[in-house]
């Protein structure tokens, strides 16, 4: 599904070990890592299945969507991995031929990323998969499941606004790297900081994503 898109992308040959829990699930803050987490110790994602269970069943999604249980779990779970990868891809990948932009593993750099940073970002990259390669009901469901988050992680639609600018008709994959190499190379103090740095940096990023040749015919 989406997961392996996000892996092939950006050329990356060794995907992060992931486990399921039913029971003992320690998320985080916001919906999608209350639902599964990224351990950056470990390299190790986990993901909460009976948590996603109880969401479908006790919440208005299936209301909302007007859509089959089974169906939407399935989805949903799907889009909890790609939450949780994206994660992992924000704090280990390079990038293919991208030494020249210092965007190796990024070690101890992932965990000092503030989650007022962090998260929308990683939100937004999570979209911009779905957006690529899901179906209309995929996007339904993130949609849905986005807007139960906290402020924050919704932060992430100023970062599509101001790339709206400039990206004409090409995916917003493509500018993934860009964004990946602003929230590496720069020291931010929080979303507005970040949000700034792109500004100041489109070209960079456009000249990024030309680099990586993302855009598939």
């Amino acid at each position: 599904m989406l997961v392996p898109r996000l892996y092939e992308i950006f050329e990356v040959q060794k995907v992060k070990k992931e486990r399921g829990f039913l029971n003992g699930c320690h998320g985080g803050d916001g919906i999608w890592d209350t639902l599964g987490y990224y351990d950056p110790s470990a390299y190790e994602i986990t993901i909460c299945d009976s948590r996603i269970e109880k969401f479908v069943r006790d919440s208005i999604i299936i209301q909302t969507i007007e859509f089959d249980e089974i169906y939407t779990k399935v989805v949903l779970r799907e889009l909890v991995r790609l939450h949780e990868h994206t994660h992992a891809l924000l704090h280990t990948s390079s990038f293919p031929g991208s030494k020249r932009y210092k965007m190796g593993h990024w070690k101890t750099g992932y965990r000092n990323l503030h989650p007022d940073v962090n998260e929308p970002l990683t939100e937004f990259i999570a979209w911009s998969v779905v957006q690529r390669f899901g179906t209309k009901f995929f996007e339904r469901v993130f949609e849905v499941v986005d807007e139960k988050s906290p402020f924050y992680y919704r932060e992430w639609k100023k970062i599509k606004d101001i790339l709206d600018k400039v990206r004409q008709n090409h995916s917003y994959v493509f500018f993934i790297p860009g964004l990946v190499y602003i929230a590496r190379d720069r020291a931010l103090a929080d979303f507005q900081n970040f949000l700034q740095e792109l500004k100041n940096n489109l070209q960079t990023i456009c000249d990024l994503s030309t680099l990586f040749n993302l855009i598939k015919p």
